[in-house]
């Protein structure tokens, strides 16, 4: 369908500088969040440092008053978790043992999240549908696919000289 829309502008205003009182509270805020964030990261990577370090993660989670988030057996393609939380422990490397692995992700919120990742569950490969191994074998051919092209293209883009004329813009 085609569609028109006219606008007509009512009243312009020139644009121009504010003064430093009209911007000083937005400033002040802007300032506040940033310096809170950096707090909140500094002290969840410290934290993430004494998990890591210790025998015994329930222990200091416990003594700091702190509880984990519960999350059980997940999927990359969970939707009540974070998906920077998922990200974040699809990346970490397995764990070995009875030891869990730690990782620590600031997110867009101001959070800062720390994983806890106790074991990875591997499929049982035998026990997978052909169709089912025919669609993954597709999907993960398109991925790789993909990730290869974003690739070629970064180093192609990196290696070329590009030269933007304004005057064509």
């Amino acid at each position: 369908e085609n569609h028109v829309v006219v606008i007509r502008v009512k009243e312009y205003k020139e644009p121009s500088q504010r003064s430093l009182e009209e911007v000083k509270a937005n400033i002040l805020v802007s300032i506040l969040d940033t310096k809170a964030r950096e707090r909140v990261i500094e002290e969840g990577k410290k934290l993430l440092g004494q998990l890591s370090s210790a025998e015994d993660s329930d222990a200091v989670m416990q003594e700091l008053k702190k509880e984990w988030i519960k999350s059980g057996d997940f999927t990359r393609k969970e939707t009540k978790i974070d998906k920077a939380v998922i990200d974040k422990a699809f990346k970490l490397e397995s764990p070995t043992g009875d030891k869990p692995v730690f990782g620590g992700i600031a997110l867009p919120s101001g959070d800062y999240a720390i994983v806890r990742l106790n074991s990875v569950t591997t499929p049982d490969v035998a026990s997978i549908e052909p169709e089912k191994k025919q669609s993954l074998t597709k999907e993960l051919s398109g991925v790789i696919g993909e990730a290869d092209f974003a690739n070629m293209l970064s180093n192609l883009k990196d290696a070329a000289t590009i030269v933007i004329q304004e005057d064509d813009l």
